[in-house]
């Protein structure tokens, strides 16, 4: 039995889906993870930010299979919330100036999982790798997942058909 969750899909997937026709692994495993999401029994949740970010990036695959996805009501809208004041936390933490602003720049990310089911899908890794560094110091982001669907590819097409169970391994400050 699926259980829906509420994802927040960066922008990043959206641009590697490519064409349907693109042969390229990358926009492959994409399109099939968009694929699963909808055929499963996930929504997602989009901010201003992050719809803005999909509008910029999306290929004609992921713009399409955004519409399909609001025809079957499975995108839900969400306020901005607050950025300064996660930025207010977070930035502490950061040593330098350009890692103020990477972590700047992918906040809308975290603040839209801390409004849905706390489950982030995005190819960067640099991203999660900064905010695994704060999460230890800014706990409530701890128990945010980010997960890498171009990394153990089938492993997270089986996490999502089970329902997108919280997995320590995926959270945002888990260390090995």
């Amino acid at each position: 039995m699926n259980h829906s969750r509420l994802l927040v899909i960066d922008a990043c997937i959206a641009t590697s889906a490519g064409r349907e026709t693109s042969q390229c692994e990358r926009a492959w495993k994409c399109r099939r993870i968009l694929r699963a999401i909808m055929n499963i029994c996930h929504c997602v949740v989009l901010t201003n930010e992050l719809a803005n970010e999909w509008e910029k990036h999306e290929s004609k695959y992921s713009k399409m299979w955004r519409f399909a996805m609001k025809s079957k009501r499975k995108i839900f809208v969400s306020g901005s919330g607050s950025r300064i004041d996660l930025f207010s936390e977070i930035a502490p933490y950061a040593d330098t100036k350009k890692f103020r602003m990477a972590l700047m720049k992918d906040i809308y990310l975290l603040q839209a999982a801390l409004q849905s089911d706390r489950i982030i899908l995005s190819t960067d890794d640099n991203a999660k790798s900064f905010y695994n560094n704060v999460a230890f110091n800014v706990k409530h982001i701890a128990d945010i997942m980010w997960v890498n669907p171009l990394v153990d590819f089938e492993d997270t097409i089986t996490w999502l058909e089970n329902g997108a169970p919280s997995e320590s391994k995926r959270c945002l400050g888990h260390r090995s």
